[in-house]
């Protein structure tokens, strides 16, 4: 192969030598020459290689969707008395959009409330007659040991005669008396702790679910208010101010989410091998003339249309202006890929070799020389040269079919 194009560009230098030495021998041999015909170069147009950016465009067509979408009910059933939010109205997230009825809810919290206000009471009462037994007991036990005390004081000055049998006797009887109180006192300690200890957990019980009772009436209070989960527009108004909603049937509103949205377009299913997800999109629709959105490619669907042929590919795009509303007729111009600075010519340089492959002549000191090329992407009217021609060449853009290669040109006009 080295040795075939050794022997071409060989071929080429004698080619191009002897083409000079022409007129040479033509000048020296005078008169004899000056009546034979001179062949002149043919005129062509040519056109520098220039650089150029290229990218693959996938184009789609489809329609906008939102990108989610909530029907706002009510758990509680009731009277609604306020929907503050009408059609097309623009909604933040947590934003109150109906009221139910809260009267006979906040009755019943009320009474709830009562019930656990006055169990309260009783497991209190209970608790203090509790301990207001044990500190009997505890008094009891101290006057106890105080005439316990009393007693062996009385008995050691009874013995050297300084108190007499009278005295001795009223303080053992005070003793008595004292042991006899705590006794009791601690009897009734006793047997009402044993009698109050299932009225104690009784009162326990009905406190704990008295404000079971309460926090459950405050939870559904609270749902009564019922706001957006996201923010969104209101598509669709369904129920109004003295209209009753039973628990979770009934739709108030729906709102969709349009801050962001998808173009959702088909794309052909011999086109979806060139997608990976990810790539830069613009998006048109018909309402916005000249106007484009920028996106990207969030979502091909693994499902195949058996009627179309074709695949669900969604572009998310940034709507923070609301103008794109979901069944929109979009178009989406996909790019799959990009190439920067790649060397490009006029497609009307092209042309085909014997063989099918494509080919343009080069024009280096007034010879066209024919090169193969291998081509890329097409832009317009320029096709981008991936092999075969460097920038700033001249390439021929007319005239070229009357060539061949190493043919002598004549340049009259170069294109821009």
């Amino acid at each position: 192969m080295e040795g075939d194009a050794e022997v071409k560009n060989g071929m080429r230098v004698c080619f191009l030598a002897v083409m000079l030495l022409l007129p040479l021998q033509g000048n020296a041999r005078g008169e004899e020459s000056a009546d034979a015909p001179v062949m002149q170069a043919p005129p062509v147009r040519v056109v520098r290689a220039v650089k150029r950016d290229f990218s693959l465009k996938l184009p789609a067509m489809g329609t906008i969707q939102y990108v989610s979408k909530v029907d706002i009910s009510s758990e509680i059933p009731g009277i609604l008395s306020s929907v503050p939010v009408e059609e097309g109205e623009v909604v933040k997230k947590g934003q109150l959009v109906a009221v139910v009825d809260q009267t006979l809810i906040k009755t019943r919290l009320k009474q709830a409330r009562a019930v656990e206000e006055m169990a309260e009471i009783d497991l209190r009462k209970a608790e203090y007659e509790i301990r207001k037994a044990g500190f009997r007991v505890q008094a009891a036990k101290v006057t106890a040991a105080k005439q316990a005390d009393k007693v062996a004081s009385q008995k050691k000055l009874f013995e050297i005669g300084a108190v007499t049998r009278s005295e001795l006797d009223e303080a053992m009887i005070e003793d008595e008396k004292a042991r006899a109180d705590y006794q009791e006192a601690l009897a009734d300690y006793e047997s009402l702790q044993a009698e109050s200890k299932a009225g104690r957990r009784e009162a326990g019980v009905r406190v704990e679910k008295a404000r079971a009772d309460a926090k459950e009436i405050e939870a559904r209070l609270r749902k009564c208010r019922i706001t957006s989960p996201i923010a969104g527009i209101v598509a669709v108004k369904r129920k109004w101010t003295g209209e009753y909603v039973g628990g979770g049937d009934a739709v108030i509103v729906t709102i969709i989410e349009i801050g962001t949205v998808y173009a959702e377009v088909d794309v052909n299913e011999r086109d979806v091998r060139l997608l990976k997800g990810g790539e830069e999109a613009a998006v048109v629709a018909d309402a916005y003339p000249g106007r484009t959105f920028r996106g990207k490619v969030s979502l091909i669907s693994p499902l195949v249309n058996i009627k179309s042929r074709t695949l669900k590919v969604r572009v998310k795009v940034n709507n923070e202006d609301l103008l794109l509303k979901p069944g929109m007729f979009a178009r989406a111009t996909i790019f799959i890929k990009s190439f920067t600075d790649a060397v490009a010519v006029p497609s009307q340089a092209l042309l085909k070799t014997g063989d099918g492959r494509p080919a343009v002549f080069v024009v280096l000191g007034g010879v066209a020389f024919l090169r193969s090329v291998e081509i890329g992407l097409q832009k317009e009217e320029l096709v981008m040269i991936r092999k075969g021609v460097k920038p700033g060449e001249l390439v021929v853009v007319e005239g070229q079919k009357r060539l061949r290669d190493l043919s002598p040109v004549r340049v009259v006009e170069m294109k821009r």
